[in-house]
């Protein structure tokens, strides 16, 4: 019995740990290498840093306007919420 708790136990610790990871991660701003490299369509749409930058970019104001500028003020919203609605 004691066993199966601990084993429970861990397994619960280690989820905490992955999705607290997860949301550290999202909060970083993008480095101006990613968001040219979306930008430029380098990423794949199934690899973790294209779906991390999305999100990303789905609620940072300064990396939208980075993303923004390095597109010559062309407007790409569309394109990234087209692309969030792909995936």
């Amino acid at each position: 019995m004691n066993l199966l708790f601990l084993v429970l136990a861990a397994f619960l610790l280690y989820t905490i740990y992955r999705i607290v990871v997860e949301v550290l991660a999202q909060r970083e701003h993008l480095s101006d290498e990613t968001i040219r490299s979306l930008l430029h369509g380098k990423l794949r749409k199934n690899e973790e840093a294209y779906r991390r930058a999305l999100i990303h970019l789905g609620t940072c104001q300064k990396c939208q306007a980075k993303l923004h500028s390095y597109n010559g003020g062309e407007d790409i919203q569309q394109q990234v919420i087209d692309d969030l609605h792909q995936d």
